[in-house]
């Protein structure tokens, strides 16, 4: 064995099943992009007399070691590099100005009321970041679900990070 004393089975099933103890849709998540695999280019030798070749693509599951690196990398950009794009959206958002419809009012007070009906929100403000699960084309039993995204500490951010790099470092195999 190189570096460590476990392989890199032994490593990616203790990450998966510490894992599943603490998040199982994200277990399940990140072992459905492990399981999805990688494409590779074949190519293969057709008929006897012609020496002619034929080349294809054909997916092919991941090694233990490979795989490892798959769900780091999955884990990086699920508590990293998405916490950044939420910032970096919020901030970009807090210097612009958005105007949203107020709710609709009865025909008579709009005649009355000759008031704009938009409401602002102002520059320098948070804005509420959400993301459609449903779109509109598609047909839903239920009212749309919306996502209500958060921004994350800066400080939170790099101490995932961290941990990722630590990760990293543990299951690292080469000789």
């Amino acid at each position: 064995m190189a570096v460590n004393e476990y392989t890199p089975q032994q490593a990616f099933e203790l990450l998966m099943s510490h894992l599943r103890e603490r998040d199982e849709q994200l277990a399940t998540h990140i072992q459905a992009v492990v399981d999805a695999g990688k494409d590779v280019d074949e190519t293969q030798q057709v008929g006897k007399r012609r020496k002619r070749t034929r080349s294809y693509r054909r997916t092919v599951p991941y090694g233990y070691e490979e795989a490892l690196q798959v769900a780091l990398d999955a884990l990086q950009a699920y508590f990293v590099e998405q916490p950044l794009f939420i910032d970096s959206c919020a901030k970009n958002m807090a210097t612009t100005e958005l105007a949203s419809p107020q709710p609709s009012r009865a025909r008579w007070q709009a005649i009355e009321e000759p008031n704009d009906d938009t409401a602002i929100e102002s520059i320098g403000e948070r804005k509420r970041i959400e993301i459609e699960l449903r779109t509109e084309t598609q047909l839903s039993e239920r009212n749309q679900e919306m996502f209500e995204l958060h921004e994350i500490d800066v400080g939170q951010i790099e101490q995932q990070r961290n941990s990722i790099t630590h990760l990293r470092n543990l299951f690292r195999f080469e000789d």
